[in-house]
């Protein structure tokens, strides 16, 4: 679904489409906060996105250290199971958010990953719309899979400029085969074989295997190597321009924000 889809937006849309018939839900977000709380992006079904973005970091703000590693934990969490009646009827997100919504509880699971601060919540309005451990589960069984496709889209947006340009010049330089091309552009964007493989559907030793290719054909030797020839003019790699051992600030900072 998210190798398929023309942006995060698209893919998190279909994606809530999708789930509330898998678990049921009235209510769906997903935001991407960068390392200083602010919202970079949001996707919405049943709630106001703009408000969402101006107002997240002042309604996690409230929430307690023990409130936020509970709903951060491997496993979803329901919020009545976190929050007290009491303790909800305090916190402004209720008040602002969800009540106006008709949201009567929602389950809730917040991560962080390279690229920043991710979560997703799906809600049920009326009194007695109650999550169960089967919702739950389901939804948890996804997680993996939510957290690899939500870093594919946020690597494209914190990648190497230029990495993955339109033309991709390198494709047919090196003779890149269909797949060899596929497990390029992940690489490019920063991810690790076992990542790739689970975004491909193959295995990591197939995934070894297209990378020797390459490899051999781009005449390099490691990763770094790799994507710095992707980044450079078709003209300058033909060259062999490409500095060994000495990269440059922006390419390292670049680097740095792929992993």
């Amino acid at each position: 679904m998210a190798l398929s889809a023309p942006s995060l937006a698209a893919f998190e849309g279909e994606l809530f489409r999708w789930l509330s018939g898998v678990i049921g839900c009235d209510t769906a977000c997903s935001v991407w906060s960068g390392e200083d709380g602010a919202a970079r992006h949001a996707t919405a079904l049943g709630y106001d996105e703009a408000a969402l973005m101006l107002n997240m970091p002042r309604y996690m703000g409230e929430l307690a250290s023990e409130e936020l590693c509970a709903f951060a934990a491997a496993r979803p969490a329901i919020d009545r199971d976190v929050l007290t009646e009491r303790r909800r009827a305090h916190l402004t997100v209720y008040a602002e958010f969800l009540l106006p919504a008709g949201v009567s509880t929602f389950v809730t699971n917040v991560w962080q990953s390279r690229f920043g601060v991710f979560g997703f919540h799906f809600g049920r309005a009326g009194a007695r719309a109650r999550f169960r451990a089967r919702d739950v589960d389901r939804l948890a069984s996804l997680v993996p899979a939510l957290k690899l496709a939500e870093a594919f889209f946020a690597s494209g947006a914190c990648g190497i400029p230029g990495a993955l340009g339109a033309a991709e010049w390198w494709a047919a330089a090196w003779s890149l085969s269909s797949r060899e091309r596929d497990v390029v552009r992940l690489v490019a964007r920063g991810f690790q074989n076992a990542e790739i493989a689970a975004l491909l559907r193959i295995s990591p030793n197939t995934v070894r295997n297209h990378l020797v290719a390459v490899f051999r054909k781009a005449g390099v030797s490691t990763r770094t190597e790799l994507v710095y020839d992707m980044t450079l003019p078709a003209t300058r790699t033909q060259e062999r321009s490409r500095p060994r051992g000495a990269v440059s600030r922006s390419w390292i900072a670049g680097l740095a924000a792929a992993r």
